[in-house]
């Protein structure tokens, strides 16, 4: 399967010494040549690393579970009410 042109990433071309890299220090191309630097320049949101993007939604689903742990054992909850069971395993690992 080939990538068509709609969901092939343009890279950069701008550095000589590291074809597919920017130029460092968020420098864009003085000479206007380089197709990543011009979708940029036009308003492109820059791209982040995959990790990035996974640590920033790791603090949302912490959160997400620490009001779920707080609602499970809260007065009135399901851990009051025993609806856990002999032994509560309610969010172990």
């Amino acid at each position: 399967m080939t990538e068509t042109t709609a969901t092939a990433k343009v890279v950069h071309n701008c550095n000589p010494r590291q074809p597919g890299k920017p130029l460092p220090f968020g420098k864009r191309d003085p000479r206007g040549e380089c197709p990543r630097c011009a979708e940029l320049d036009a308003g492109a949101e820059p791209r982040t690393l995959g990790w990035v993007e996974a640590k920033s939604r790791q603090a949302e689903f912490d959160a997400d579970r620490s009001r779920g742990i707080e609602a499970h054992f809260a007065p009135g909850g399901p851990h009051a009410r025993g609806e856990c069971g002999p032994v509560c395993t309610a969010y172990d690992w």
